[in-house]
């Protein structure tokens, strides 16, 4: 299982918007951020996929689609759970977004 560490506030609130504004539907697709860039096309086994890099060292991972689409769901729950948005909530004010 690959590993990628997304630290600090600003690198993880981005992968969150990659990850909820993604458009998942179109074949050829792209969202960009200033931390990570993403886009949906075929991979090379002819499956429906989403690819992601860091802009930062160009590290890339390339998901089938229903693997990106788990990755999707298990950050919405974490992000539910009590712990982790009383977390976020602070930084959130920390960084001084409403």
């Amino acid at each position: 299982m690959p590993r990628y560490p997304v630290f600090g506030y600003p690198r993880i609130a981005e992968f969150l918007r990659m990850l909820e504004l993604l458009d998942l539907e179109p074949l050829m697709t792209q969202w960009k951020g200033y931390y990570f860039i993403a886009w949906t096309g075929i991979m090379e086994n002819e499956e429906r996929g989403v690819s992601f890099r860091s802009s930062e060292n160009v590290i890339s991972f390339n998901f089938p689609m229903d693997q990106w689409k788990l990755i999707r769901s298990l950050y919405r729950r974490a992000w539910q759970s009590s712990e982790v948005a009383s977390a976020w909530d602070a930084l959130v004010l920390e960084y001084g977004e409403l």
